[in-house]
Formats: C-alpha cells, sequence, structure tokens
C-alpha cells in the first residue's frame, strides 16, 4: 500500500534517472503519493484540500495556517499534515529553528479548536538527509521521541535518507503505521462518536470505526468454512491488530448481494442484544460483497 510513497520520499533525494545525482525535488510527488495511500485506505479524495485550499483556521488572533495536507469533511477540518524535508546542510544550520516551527504549528493548530468543535488529527512526515554531522539525526530522534511522547501531533513518520538508501529508523515512525493509524483516526472523526456501540462491543470499537470491508486491510487464515452463501474466514484488522471474523459471499449476483446486504442491516437493528454477533461494515456489488462481522464468541466451533 506504502510501496509508492516510500518510493516517493526516497526519490525527493535523488534523481531516479541518474540515481547516483543528488536531485533535491519538489515535495508534490510525495504529497500526492500520500494522498493515494491515505485513498486507498478509506478516505475520500473529495475530502482532500491541496495548496491554497489547504489550511486550518487562525487561534490567538493569528491567521490560518497552511498545511501540506488538509483533510475536511462537511466543511469541518478531521485531519492535516506537514511534510518537512531537512536537508544535510539545512538540518546543520537551523534545526533547532525548525523543531520550534513544528511544534508551534501543532500547538497554534490545537488551540484554534479548543472551543470550536473538534480536534483535527494532526499529523508529521519528516524526511532527513543523513549528512556528516553527527549531531543532527539523535537531536531530531530525540525532539521526535518528545512529540509522539506528549503528542502534540497524533501521527508521525519519519524516514533517513542515506547512501541512496531509504530507512526508517523507529518502527513506531514508520510510514505504513503513519497511513494506517492516521487514516483511521480521521474516518472514526468522520463517522463520529457511534453511542450506539453497546459495552460488550467497545473493545471492537476500532474496527467499528474504521473498517471498509476491503481484503487488504485483513490478514486471513487460508481455509475458511464455507456456508450455503459465504466464506468465514478467522481474520486480523491489520491496522488496530484486532481479531475479527471475515466473511465473504460466493455468488457474484445482484441477489446475494442484496441479501447479505439485508443480513447487515437487521444485524445492525438487533446491535443491542449481547447474543447477536454484530456487523460492522459492509461492501456491495454485483461482482462481490463482503462484511466484517466482530470475533466475539469464543466457544463456536469456528473459533476454537
Amino acid at each position: 500500500m506504502t510501496g509508492p510513497l516510500t518510493s516517493a520520499a526516497r526519490n525527493y533525494w535523488i534523481n531516479p534517472l541518474e540515481p547516483h545525482v543528488r536531485f533535491g525535488a519538489k515535495l508534490a510527488p510525495v504529497i500526492d503519493a500520500a494522498v493515494d495511500a491515505l485513498v486507498e485506505r478509506g478516505i475520500d479524495r473529495s475530502w482532500v484540500r491541496l495548496g491554497r485550499d489547504a489550511y486550518l483556521p487562525g487561534a490567538f488572533g493569528l491567521g490560518k495556517t497552511r498545511w501540506d495536507i488538509v483533510i475536511v469533511k462537511d466543511e469541518t477540518p478531521i485531519g492535516a499534515i506537514e511534510f518537512i524535508a531537512l536537508s544535510r546542510h539545512s538540518a546543520a544550520k537551523n534545526l533547532a529553528n525548525r523543531i520550534h516551527e513544528m511544534a508551534s504549528r501543532a500547538f497554534f493548530a490545537q488551540s484554534s479548536h479548543a472551543h470550536g468543535g473538534p480536534q483535527p488529527q494532526l499529523g508529521l512526515f519528516i524526511m532527513l538527509e543523513h549528512g556528516e554531522s553527527v549531531h543532527v539525526q539523535p537531536r531530531l530522534e530525540e525532539a521526535l521521541d518528545q512529540f509522539h511522547n506528549d503528542e502534540p501531533y497524533d501521527e508521525i513518520a519519519y524516514t533517513c535518507f542515506a547512501d541512496a538508501m531509504l530507512r526508517e529508523p523507529k518502527a513506531e515512525m514508520a510510514v505504513q503505521r503513519f497511513v494506517d493509524r492516521f487514516s483511521r483516526r480521521m474516518l472514526a472523526r468522520a463517522v463520529g462518536p457511534l453511542e450506539g456501540i453497546p459495552p460488550y462491543l467497545e473493545r471492537y470499537r476500532e474496527v467499528i470505526e474504521a473498517a471498509q470491508g476491503v481484503k487488504k486491510d485483513y490478514s486471513l487464515e487460508r481455509i475458511p468454512v464455507t456456508g450455503g452463501q459465504a466464506q468465514v474466514f478467522r481474520a486480523v484488522h491489520k491496522a488496530s491488530g484486532i481479531p475479527v471474523a471475515f466473511k465473504r459471499r460466493i455468488s457474484p449476483g445482484a441477489k446475494a448481494a442484496a441479501r447479505m446486504g439485508r443480513e447487515i442491516e437487521i444485524s445492525r437493528m438487533l446491535n443491542s442484544q449481547p447474543h447477536i454477533c454484530r456487523s460492522s461494515t459492509s461492501t456491495h456489488s454485483t461482482t462481490g460483497s463482503s462484511c466484517l462481522w466482530p470475533m466475539r464468541r469464543p466457544k463456536n466451533k469456528f473459533f476454537n
């Protein structure tokens, strides 16, 4: 999913046609690849704001702040991402100033929404070109660790380019994790609080809010249990690590899709019943349909 994004982050620093030539390209290809990755993960492309439209309201009498990507749903900003490229020269000379700018940007974005609606999710995508200085990378990583712990940014991606290789030094700031978790947070914000989730399904909230019923979002066991209209796989929702059952209908016909749709709607009507396994999402078409059910009955022979 994030292969094109990591390739674009690498190609920022080099000329892809001449790999040994330092390139220093503009950020547009990286931003475009990030948008594609978010869209693949379920973000509606019509929500995406770029360029002059990518801004968050101001705070303390200051003007609106520009971001590289802003996600807006129903005129409400639900997320924003800033991309920072630190070359070996600028990092050595201006690292303290850049760290201060990152912190200030997040602070003003949070302050502008303190009394005016939900706080948008904030993402920071750092691309460092490793240089000769042995002090730059440890100082930057110390600052990012502090950001990660204090959470001025909800999610951080951090890559380091050296010797024509793109590295991801910190697992908790890997690009794949960044895209998965940031998109999941925004989808949950777009859906809003699901007050109808009963207490016994609270542990599945992340899946119910963010799941899209798309097979690639889940790790499925190879052998399903096959019934009259569908196959059911033991699975794990990759982004959250939550175990679920993934149900995929067998027939490609529209009649079978409609039948599964009715099943999903009825299950939602009965979701307050503790003995009904709730359906969290569905995808319908004339070629295929799938629905996701939280695993919550361990004594069932399928789940043993």
